[in-house]
Formats: structure tokens, C-alpha cells, sequence
């Protein structure tokens, strides 16, 4: 897994993530072998489409479910092992199966600010005199 962070503002964090082939190319196949096991399309018995037929008629709707698992899978680990802080969820862009079966996204997201605080200890503060009185209004 490659992660790259770009700092595009003040409490901006850009993550560039790739994912290796090792890790995106088990969780296609359970995805097609899934869909594989109940298609059914005229000229073959359910259960028995060949899997170019069916990377045909779904690569779409694969490639969406395994993106969303792909980031869910990692998204997490990355903020903790690059020590992030997010204050909102990210942004995702440009998620990409690439050429050589890798898989790619990038995430924006808002992190929480570093404060530093000053000297407060010891300030002295005007205190002004009330009363409380009977008196109604």
C-alpha cells in the first residue's frame, strides 16, 4: 500500500492511496464468483456463465462494490498509521482499477487544528461588586 499526503490548506490533507494487486484482485474474484454462481443468461445454465460473460454485463457494478469495500477496508488504518486526525469524513476522488490490477483513490479531508496554548495561568481578573436585593420588577 502506497500513501502519499499532500498538504493542500491549513487543515487540508490530501491522501493519494494505491493498493496493490495482491490485495484488490481476491476481493474481485469473490465479487464475480458471487454474482457468477446465480447469473443467468440465455445460452448457459445458472451457475455456469464464463467469467469474461459476466465482467461484460457487470464490470460496472463490481468495481463500484469493491471500491466502496476497498476504502472501508483501509481508509481507517491509514489515518491512524500517518497519525491524522479528520474531523469530517473524506472526500473521495479519482477511485481508479488500474492497467496492472491495481486500485486507486484519493481522499481529502479536514483535520483537526493544533492549538498551542499560551500563558493563562496566573492572569488577574477585575471581579465587579453585584448585590442581590428584595427589589421586584
Amino acid at each position: 500500500m502506497d500513501v502519499k499526503v499532500e498538504q493542500t490548506g491549513a487543515l487540508t490533507r490530501k491522501l493519494h492511496i494505491t493498493l496493490e494487486p495482491e490485495m484488490v484482485t481476491p476481493v474481485l474474484d469473490k465479487e464475480y464468483r458471487k454474482i457468477q454462481k446465480d447469473a443467468k443468461f440465455k445460452g448457459f445454465r445458472k451457475g455456469k456463465v464464463p467469467r469474461s460473460v459476466i465482467e461484460k454485463s457487470y464490470r460496472e457494478q463490481v468495481q463500484a462494490d469493491v471500491a466502496e469495500k476497498l476504502v472501508q477496508d483501509t481508509y481507517f488504518d491509514i489515518v491512524e498509521k500517518e497519525d491524522l486526525d479528520p474531523v469530517v469524513h473524506p472526500q473521495l476522488e479519482d477511485p481508479v482499477f488500474n492497467e496492472d490490477g491495481s486500485f486507486s483513490y484519493v481522499a481529502v479531508i479536514d483535520v483537526r487544528p493544533v492549538f498551542e496554548l499560551g500563558e493563562y495561568t496566573g492572569l488577574e481578573v477585575e471581579r465587579s461588586d453585584t448585590t442581590v436585593t428584595e427589589r421586584r420588577y
